[in-house]
């Protein structure tokens, strides 16, 4: 029975409703019954969290975008901001990726934060809108990593993105 349960409960038409509804027929909390029958994998459960970044990322770059409301920035480009205690010797940087433009030259993000590996990032989900203004904007150059769906190896050095910002004196 736990076998049916668990392809059921990875089906694409089970819906959260369902999966409630099959927690309490077992008898089971939501939180135990998925851990008991959702029996994917980390990187399995974290690409669908991957794919909805992208949806998102793809769905802001269809939005309309007023030409010019971005100045030198697209929808979907990755941009470096540097940090406020960021210095040329200790650079501190922080990737994003321009979701939409809004008014007065500012731009809503998506973040990608370090994985932890130096110049790998990753999208980080945050609820609250990350809102910049374009001038405190640098356009970086990332490439996709193959085996890690949804993470970035950062190709311009974090040296250029604060000098970029913060001028040569910092």
């Amino acid at each position: 029975m736990s076998k049916h349960f668990s392809l059921f409960y990875l089906s694409s038409d089970c819906s959260d409703t369902t999966k409630d509804s099959l927690a309490t027929a077992m008898r089971h909390s939501r939180r135990h019954a998925q851990g008991t029958y959702d029996r994917r994998n980390a990187t399995e459960r974290k690409s669908m969290a991957f794919d909805l970044a992208s949806q998102f990322a793809e769905a802001a770059e269809d939005s309309p975008v007023k030409p010019g409301s971005g100045g030198r920035f697209s929808v979907g480009d990755f941009v470096g901001l540097a940090e406020d205690s960021s210095t040329l010797s200790e650079p501190k940087v922080l990737i994003a990726r321009v979701q939409s433009f809004r008014p007065v030259r500012q731009a809503s993000l998506l973040w990608y934060k370090e994985t932890g590996r130096q110049g790998q990032y990753m999208f980080q989900y945050e609820p609250e809108p990350w809102i910049e203004c374009i001038d405190s904007l640098h356009p970086v150059k990332v490439t996709p990593l193959s085996k890690l769906p949804g993470h970035f190896k950062l190709n311009t050095s974090p040296k250029s993105i604060h000098k970029a910002i913060c001028g040569m004196d910092s």
